[in-house]
Protein backbone atom coordinates (compact mmCIF):
# COMPACT_ATOMS: atom_id res chain seq x y z
CA UNK A 1 0.00 0.00 0.00
CA UNK A 2 1.40 3.42 -0.93
CA UNK A 3 2.52 5.68 1.93
CA UNK A 4 -0.10 8.26 0.89
CA UNK A 5 -2.89 5.72 1.48
CA UNK A 6 -1.43 4.65 4.83
CA UNK A 7 -1.40 8.28 5.90
CA UNK A 8 -5.08 8.62 4.94
CA UNK A 9 -5.96 5.46 6.90
CA UNK A 10 -4.14 6.69 10.01
CA UNK A 11 -5.67 10.14 9.72
CA UNK A 12 -9.17 8.68 9.30
CA UNK A 13 -8.69 6.48 12.38
CA UNK A 14 -7.79 9.52 14.49
CA UNK A 15 -10.51 11.72 12.97
CA UNK A 16 -13.28 9.21 13.77
CA UNK A 17 -12.37 9.58 17.43
CA UNK A 18 -12.09 13.37 17.12
CA UNK A 19 -15.45 13.80 15.36
CA UNK A 20 -17.21 11.31 17.63
CA UNK A 21 -16.14 13.29 20.69
CA UNK A 22 -17.00 16.61 19.04
CA UNK A 23 -20.47 15.49 17.94
CA UNK A 24 -21.19 13.75 21.25
CA UNK A 25 -20.06 16.41 23.70
CA UNK A 26 -19.73 19.81 22.03
CA UNK A 27 -22.77 21.92 21.04
CA UNK A 28 -23.47 21.91 17.30
CA UNK A 29 -23.14 25.68 17.00
CA UNK A 30 -19.47 25.41 18.04
CA UNK A 31 -18.45 22.86 15.37
CA UNK A 32 -20.90 23.34 12.49
CA UNK A 33 -18.61 25.79 10.65
CA UNK A 34 -15.92 23.09 10.41
CA UNK A 35 -18.27 21.14 8.15
CA UNK A 36 -18.93 23.87 5.64
CA UNK A 37 -15.57 25.61 5.17
CA UNK A 38 -13.21 24.54 2.42
CA UNK A 39 -9.70 25.97 2.39
CA UNK A 40 -8.62 25.28 -1.17
CA UNK A 41 -9.88 23.28 -4.11
CA UNK A 42 -8.50 21.75 -7.26
CA UNK A 43 -10.65 22.06 -10.36
CA UNK A 44 -9.11 19.20 -12.31
CA UNK A 45 -9.70 16.44 -9.78
CA UNK A 46 -10.97 13.15 -11.13
CA UNK A 47 -13.90 11.39 -9.50
CA UNK A 48 -11.82 8.20 -9.33
CA UNK A 49 -9.30 9.88 -6.99
CA UNK A 50 -12.10 10.93 -4.65
CA UNK A 51 -13.67 7.46 -4.71
CA UNK A 52 -10.36 5.77 -3.83
CA UNK A 53 -9.97 7.99 -0.76
CA UNK A 54 -13.61 7.54 0.21
CA UNK A 55 -13.28 3.74 0.04
CA UNK A 56 -10.17 3.82 2.22
CA UNK A 57 -12.05 5.81 4.86
CA UNK A 58 -15.00 3.40 4.61
CA UNK A 59 -12.64 0.52 5.48
CA UNK A 60 -11.51 2.38 8.60
CA UNK A 61 -15.14 3.06 9.56
CA UNK A 62 -16.05 -0.63 9.30
CA UNK A 63 -13.17 -1.62 11.58
CA UNK A 64 -13.19 1.17 14.15
CA UNK A 65 -14.14 0.83 17.81
CA UNK A 66 -16.12 4.08 17.67
CA UNK A 67 -19.76 3.62 16.72
CA UNK A 68 -20.00 5.07 13.22
CA UNK A 69 -23.21 6.50 11.82
CA UNK A 70 -23.78 8.45 8.60
CA UNK A 71 -22.94 11.81 10.21
CA UNK A 72 -19.62 10.64 11.63
CA UNK A 73 -18.74 8.90 8.36
CA UNK A 74 -19.52 12.01 6.33
CA UNK A 75 -17.71 14.42 8.65
CA UNK A 76 -14.49 12.41 8.53
CA UNK A 77 -14.66 11.93 4.78
CA UNK A 78 -15.48 15.59 4.18
CA UNK A 79 -12.73 16.71 6.56
CA UNK A 80 -10.09 14.65 4.76
CA UNK A 81 -11.28 15.25 1.19
CA UNK A 82 -11.68 19.00 1.68
CA UNK A 83 -8.24 19.26 3.29
CA UNK A 84 -6.77 17.52 0.23
CA UNK A 85 -8.46 20.04 -2.07
CA UNK A 86 -11.37 17.88 -3.19
CA UNK A 87 -14.48 20.00 -2.60
CA UNK A 88 -17.40 17.93 -1.35
CA UNK A 89 -20.93 18.84 -0.38
CA UNK A 90 -22.62 17.43 2.69
CA UNK A 91 -26.27 16.66 1.97
CA UNK A 92 -28.87 16.09 4.68
CA UNK A 93 -32.12 14.38 3.80
CA UNK A 94 -35.29 13.42 5.63
CA UNK A 95 -38.11 10.96 5.10
CA UNK A 96 -41.26 10.06 6.95
CA UNK A 97 -41.34 6.43 8.03
CA UNK A 98 -44.73 5.60 9.56
CA UNK A 99 -45.08 8.35 12.19
CA UNK A 100 -41.37 9.04 12.56
CA UNK A 101 -39.18 11.52 10.74
CA UNK A 102 -35.86 9.91 9.79
CA UNK A 103 -32.70 11.72 8.72
CA UNK A 104 -29.66 10.65 6.75
CA UNK A 105 -26.61 12.36 5.25
CA UNK A 106 -24.23 11.66 2.41
CA UNK A 107 -21.49 13.37 0.42
CA UNK A 108 -21.45 14.49 -3.17
CA UNK A 109 -18.57 15.51 -5.38
CA UNK A 110 -19.38 17.34 -8.62
CA UNK A 111 -23.03 16.35 -8.08
CA UNK A 112 -22.14 12.63 -7.82
CA UNK A 113 -22.92 10.69 -4.65
CA UNK A 114 -19.59 9.33 -3.42
CA UNK A 115 -20.26 7.50 -0.16
CA UNK A 116 -23.72 6.02 -0.43
CA UNK A 117 -26.02 4.37 -2.92
CA UNK A 118 -28.58 6.08 -5.09
CA UNK A 119 -31.13 3.51 -3.90
CA UNK A 120 -30.66 4.65 -0.29
CA UNK A 121 -30.40 8.39 -0.84
CA UNK A 122 -33.34 8.55 -3.26
CA UNK A 123 -35.68 7.62 -0.41
CA UNK A 124 -34.83 10.92 1.34
CA UNK A 125 -35.78 14.48 0.46
CA UNK A 126 -32.73 16.76 0.67
CA UNK A 127 -33.10 19.60 3.15
CA UNK A 128 -32.97 23.18 2.00
CA UNK A 129 -29.68 25.02 1.90
CA UNK A 130 -29.19 28.69 1.18
CA UNK A 131 -28.99 28.07 -2.58
CA UNK A 132 -32.01 25.74 -2.87
CA UNK A 133 -35.44 26.67 -4.02
CA UNK A 134 -37.73 26.40 -0.99
CA UNK A 135 -40.84 25.79 -3.08
CA UNK A 136 -39.42 22.69 -4.77
CA UNK A 137 -38.34 21.12 -1.49
CA UNK A 138 -41.70 21.78 0.13
CA UNK A 139 -43.43 20.34 -2.93
CA UNK A 140 -41.30 17.18 -2.69
CA UNK A 141 -42.07 16.79 1.01
CA UNK A 142 -45.80 17.08 0.33
CA UNK A 143 -45.61 14.44 -2.40
CA UNK A 144 -43.86 11.91 -0.12
CA UNK A 145 -46.74 11.48 2.35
Amino acid sequence: MPAKNKKILFRAWYLFIYWDLLISYVPYKLWKNKLFKSKHTFSDVALTDVLIITRLIEKVARNHFVSINCLRRCTVQKHILDSLGYPTQLVFGVKKQQDNLEAHCWLTFKNQIINDSLEETSTYVPLVNKDSEHKNVLKNLKNRR
